[in-house]
């Protein structure tokens, strides 16, 4: 990266860029209009080498790795890396990357754009530590009703988003690009689940663990890392599901997409602990019903609101293993109700993709550039 190089659009996260759904289709797709495009984050020590994209890619190193420490480090990193660059607007994706986006734009006089992906000081890491959740919660107060543009992911986000910092925030929501194929013709003989994401507490996967490991002839691919990988594996062996329980690891798009195409139902579900959590709108949810999943998903505002409106998942009402075993000999035993709800979710994929969402995207951006 040139520190001569002239961008329209510069965007900071703190991921190492590799795996980054929704940031790569937002790059992408601000470079199909014409636009040339950074997308800054960091790189850790387990980070691969970044695929060549259409976008300019770099990544900070940083000495620490968690706590006050490693924000303080890689913010200031961020702003140095881009201290000396050429832009139109800078985007800040979610708060702790807000500091030096503002920063930048403050010395260069261009646009700020704030991307909240979610609801950060009501994440769980922060509940039980006020002091750092109350730095969040100035920075953000401080500096989001000063920046160009806004915009989440959900509609409850952005009601709640307007109500704390007294600013619109438009609604991008974090969809896949439409599938043209019909990829869910293709299952697996045995009845197969997939996760798709971290491997963190809270969501729900001992419970499906315990819950196959009571029914007969269920698979699930768990596609994805955390720090519950061990205990899982662990949990997979003492109730000998190594053969129907498939830990994939982290999978790029191109590689986990087949296995989405060979599953019968997608798995979301959160234990709703914090705010942060009740009014999140998973990407994977999206991604399960492009492919033809419907999905077992927590009764949560989000997604009570696009299931109410098409039918293309199942929810369950309680976060125990007995709730979602009845729930999965129900599915199984009611076929038509299951090849339903699969169409169903094709006439979703057809109203929440990318391809809608990317208009709002370039108009948004177009009146900052």
């Amino acid at each position: 990266m040139s520190q001569n190089t002239s961008y329209d659009h510069i965007l900071l996260v703190t991921n190492d860029l590799t795996h980054d759904r929704r940031m790569i289709r937002i790059c992408e797709t601000l470079v199909a209009a014409g636009k040339k495009v950074l997308l800054v984050g960091r790189e850790q020590r387990e980070s691969k080498a970044l695929s060549t994209r259409s976008f300019d890619q770099s990544r900070v190193k940083c000495r620490f790795r968690s706590g006050l420490l490693f924000y303080l480090e890689i913010n200031i990193r961020l702003a140095w890396a881009v201290r000396s660059l050429k832009y139109k607007t800078i985007t800040a994706n979610d708060l702790d990357t807000l500091l030096p986006a503002y920063i930048s734009a403050k010395r260069s006089g261009n646009a700020l754009l704030f991307d909240a992906h979610e609801l950060f000081i009501d994440v769980p890491e922060l509940i039980d530590h006020p002091i750092k959740r109350w730095i969040w919660k100035m920075i953000g107060l401080k500096i989001i009703p000063h920046t160009t543009a806004r915009y989440t992911v959900g509609h409850e986000l952005s009601r709640i988003l307007h109500q704390r910092y007294g600013k619109t925030f438009e609604i991008i929501r974090n969809v896949p690009k439409k599938c043209n194929d019909t990829p869910h013709y293709h299952r697996n003989d045995a009845f197969t689940i997939a996760y798709l994401g971290v491997l963190n507490v809270d969501r729900g996967l001992i419970a499906l663990l315990t819950a196959v490991s009571q029914i007969d002839h269920i698979r699930i691919d768990i596609i994805g890392d955390g720090v519950m990988r061990t205990k899982l594996e662990q949990l997979s062996a003492e109730y000998e599901l190594q053969d129907r329980v498939i830990f994939h690891g982290m999978l790029t798009p191109e590689k986990f997409r087949p296995l989405l195409c060979s599953a019968h139902l997608g798995y979301n579900v959160l234990n709703p602990t914090s705010a942060n959590y009740r009014y999140s709108l998973a990407n994977k949810f999206f991604d399960y019903i492009s492919h033809g999943l419907p999905v077992i998903v927590t009764d949560l505002p989000e997604y009570r609101t696009i299931i109410n409106d098409i039918d293309c998942g199942y929810f369950i009402p309680k976060h125990q293993a007995e709730t979602l075993k009845v729930t999965l000999q129900h599915i199984i035993s009611h076929e038509e109700e299951w090849q339903q709800k699969v169409k169903n979710c094709d006439i979703a994929a057809q109203k929440y993709n990318w391809e809608n969402e990317a208009q709002k995207l370039l108009k948004l951006y177009k009146y900052q550039a």
